[in-house]
């Protein structure tokens, strides 16, 4: 029998081969954490299908039928730049909730250790779109805090805390 010694960073738990590569994947530290569980953020528009509750959409108002946004055909002769856009001026923007955050890293491939960022939803069902996804402060979509939140969304979002999401945003 033949024993194998490797060495695992504390951070992203990636193994490696000698104990110098490991030290020097733990010598990257940690990103900052810029977000805690529970914030309301705004992450993504134009990601998934709204068919859930519409406190949850931060611009429904403007969107929506009638809504300062709602004429496609205006919008597109007003703004012929948009193109297809996906952004919150053409495309619902959803209200998340920071569900969990925990450490993600391929150091191997990056060099870097990033948080990951737990989000949740009540925009979107699961029968219509993803209710939830995974981010990073930096590489891909950052999530702010948002200014504004409706009293409904703080309040349900308290029950959504601690579920993780498996899949991007």
């Amino acid at each position: 029998m033949r024993q194998l010694q490797t060495f695992q960073c504390e951070i992203c738990k990636e193994v490696y081969d000698a104990a110098a590569d490991a030290q020097r994947c733990e010598a990257q530290g940690r990103d900052e954490q810029y977000l805690k569980v529970g914030d309301i953020v705004l992450a993504r528009s134009g990601f998934g299908w709204f068919d859930g509750d519409e406190n949850w959409v931060e611009n429904y108002a403007a969107i929506s039928d009638g809504g300062k946004y709602s004429d496609r055909q205006r919008l597109m002769q007003e703004h012929p730049d948009h193109g297809n856009c996906f952004s919150a001026c053409c495309t619902f923007q959803f209200f998340y909730v920071v569900t969990a955050i925990d450490n993600w890293g391929t150091c191997k491939k990056t060099r870097t250790h990033q948080r990951r960022y737990h989000l949740f939803t009540e925009a979107m069902t699961v029968e219509q779109g993803y209710r939830s996804g995974v981010t990073f402060r930096e590489g891909h979509h950052t999530p702010i805090l948002a200014e504004y939140v409706p009293a409904s969304v703080r309040e349900a979002a308290a029950k959504l805390v601690g579920q993780t999401a498996d899949c991007l945003l």
